[in-house]
């Protein structure tokens, strides 16, 4: 969670105008102290004309906390926050603030008292029994350290701020609508004809087959495997004292469920219970030949060569080991395996009689989906005659489609909405689907009359993202901006 939010902030952070009213009634939260690298003792950084002050600084990064802490259900940490850098998202969206407005000062955007007066009566906050309270304003200010000059010149900003936003707004037009309404509900009657791949009907001949290996013999190699001088205990040998096995399941009830997750009687899991008492003992047996053999004590008792395919436990263990390399215990289906490793195995090419059987396969394969892909072209040059009707669909029907399993559905999909083609055709493993879309639904005006005003509101407030973006990229050029603090918080990396 936290991973991506900090790789989608922009998409979390709340308004300035917003950090002002959300931070009354929180609890201020200490952040440790950051070093100044410049003048001003009260400012933490400079754009343009405009200072922010560490005011502005504790009041933003408390509201970001309670944000998230919103998010969390009430579970994001003040270590959670340190790990997010929590103090330099609010400076960063504070010189945002900033560069707007520094460009609103340009532009000759005030505020009147009377717009101040009203925002500042407006807030829950500040009403006891329902009407504005003055001293109720002077016992929260108080309590989050925060003059009434500072609040009211937060308000200030967030009512510039929000006129700002209100000049730059641009409303969505009707073509603007239809076209994207048109583009998420846009439905295609597809038709489709499966063409199945039959290695049986594809012929070659060993002159073509020696071709094939000798261009593509790089491909088949023999599998990376280790050579090991193997001890192997076998746990079903191992004696068992019966006594001790009603003790070690009371120690172990929850590994002798039933299908239904139900924990089984001793009686009913004897057995069971006995063969995991036995691998256990049967470990300790095998850690003691590993350190005889490591002590040049005991010799191996035979030599065994695996790969991935043959090995009997998990092979991914032998990964770091080298030639010499003692194996400690490896757990197998019979109980228990150590050794050592005697040789390391590198993948080699195979010779021509042992890779005939992999090049057939392969070649048969290459060779049936070119002539499927020849016939699937012939077809859609013609027309599809006898596929399968699927109907009218949308990008996310795959559900819908009976006729092709989930992978081909969501294939087809795809590739029948992403390109600007009439028809077109993809392999998979099975074969070659050609398809050809018979009609298309654009739009359904009814539809869209219902959704019209979310969709409007939907493409103003990606314009205003895209607008926003783009002026802060260019007034971050026009007004000088200077940090002058360093967090002791430094960010990783």
């Amino acid at each position: 969670m936290i991973e991506w939010m900090q790789k989608n902030r922009k998409f979390l952070v709340p308004t300035l105008w917003i950090s002002a009213i959300a931070f009354i009634g929180s609890g201020a939260i200490g952040w440790g102290a950051y070093k100044y690298g410049g003048a001003g003792a009260d400012s933490v950084a400079t754009v343009g004309d405009r200072a922010i002050t560490q005011s502005d600084l504790r009041v933003t990064t408390a509201n970001l906390f309670n944000y998230y802490n919103n998010l969390f259900h009430g579970r994001f940490t003040k270590e959670m926050a340190k790990q997010m850098h929590l103090q330099e998202q609010a400076l960063q969206k504070l010189v945002n603030d900033n560069l707007l407005l520094n460009y609103a000062d340009e532009l000759g955007i005030t505020v009147l008292d009377d717009e101040i007066i009203k925002e500042y009566t407006s807030i829950d906050a500040f009403k006891v029994d329902g009407k504005f309270s003055k001293s109720r304003v002077e016992q929260i200010l108080r309590s989050q350290g925060i003059t009434k000059k500072e609040f009211e010149n937060q308000i200030k900003k967030g009512i510039i701020l929000k006129k700002l936003n209100t000049l730059l707004k641009m409303k969505a037009t009707p073509l603007e609508e239809e076209s994207i309404y048109a583009g998420k509900n846009l439905k295609n009657h597809l038709i489709v004809k499966k063409l199945p791949l039959d290695l049986d009907k594809v012929q070659i001949d060993e002159e073509e087959l020696k071709r094939y290996w000798q261009a593509h013999k790089g491909e088949f190699k023999t599998p990376l495997s280790y050579t090991i001088e193997a001890i192997e205990i076998d746990a079903s040998k191992t004696e068992v004292d019966e006594t001790k096995l009603k003790p070690f399941y009371e120690e172990n009830r929850l590994k002798f469920k039933d299908s239904n997750g139900k924990i089984r009687s001793f009686e009913d899991a004897k057995d069971d219970v006995k063969k995991l008492f036995q691998k256990k003992i049967a470990k300790k047996e095998a850690l003691k030949s590993y350190l005889s053999l490591k002590k040049g004590k005991i010799k191996a008792q035979k030599s065994i060569t695996v790969d991935a395919s043959n090995a009997p436990f998990d092979f991914s263990k032998l990964k770091d080991l080298k030639s010499g390399s003692y194996i400690k215990a490896l757990e197998t289906k019979e109980g228990w395996l150590t050794g050592r490793v005697k040789s390391v195995n590198l993948p080699s090419p195979k010779s021509y009689e042992d890779a005939k059987d992999d090049a057939q396969k392969s070649l048969k394969h290459q060779k049936g989906m070119d002539e499927l892909k020849k016939e699937a072209n012939s077809i859609l040059k013609n027309g599809i005659k006898d596929g399968d009707d699927l109907g009218l669909l949308s990008a996310s029907d795959t559900k819908k489609i009976t006729k092709l399993s989930p992978a081909e559905s969501q294939k087809l999909l795809q590739s029948a909405f992403s390109s600007s083609d009439k028809s077109g055709l993809f392999a998979t493993k099975e074969g070659v689907i050609v398809y050809e879309i018979k009609d298309q639904k654009l739009l359904d005006q009814d539809a869209l009359k219902k959704e019209r005003a979310l969709l409007g509101k939907n493409i103003e407030d990606l314009k205003s993202d895209s607008i926003n973006s783009g002026l802060i990229r260019l007034l971050g050029k026009r007004y000088e901006i200077k940090q002058l603090v360093r967090f002791t918080n430094k960010k990783e990396g």
